[in-house]
């Protein structure tokens, strides 16, 4: 099963778009007008996280040792540091609990955040990117992580 998801999502950035959906979702939170509609983009970006992450976890081959979903990019080059997420058998298990305590949180505070939701929400939303981010594990730049 995990070959025909991977066969699909190839060359898809999955870890960088479920952390950087969630910064993207908080800075629509305040352009949208209402109040109210906070929590209807925290729930929606909540569950297209969950999504993403279910698809991390059903691509996963557990048989390939290593860092797998890996992502590199430079990012300043003249300091030499370099952006390099992915992930391994065992942060790939953070990634759809994470969501899903997230998830929870947007669904339990529905109607006991009265005060301020746009802040809550958008709080929440950069609290799971953090999260997230970290549960990705960012790569050191070297040479013996990648065995080349």
């Amino acid at each position: 099963m995990h070959e025909s998801i991977q066969a699909l999502t190839e060359g898809l950035p999955l870890i960088s778009l479920l952390i950087l959906s969630l910064p993207l979702g908080a800075s629509l939170i305040w352009l949208l007008p209402g109040e109210y509609l906070a929590r209807w983009v925290a729930l929606f970006i909540a569950l297209i996280d969950l999504l993403l992450a279910v698809t991390i976890l059903l691509a996963f081959d557990p048989s390939q040792s290593g860092f797998q979903f890996v992502e590199q990019s430079n990012w300043i080059s003249s300091l030499n540091i370099h952006y390099r997420v992915g992930v391994d058998g065992i942060s790939v298990l953070f990634l759809p609990l994470t969501v899903l305590l997230f998830l929870g949180v947007v669904l339990s505070s529905w109607s006991s955040t009265r005060s301020m939701p746009r802040l809550y929400y958008t709080l929440l939303l950069l609290l799971e990117s953090s999260s997230l981010g970290i549960s990705a594990r960012w790569i050191r730049c070297c040479s013996s992580c990648f065995g080349s």
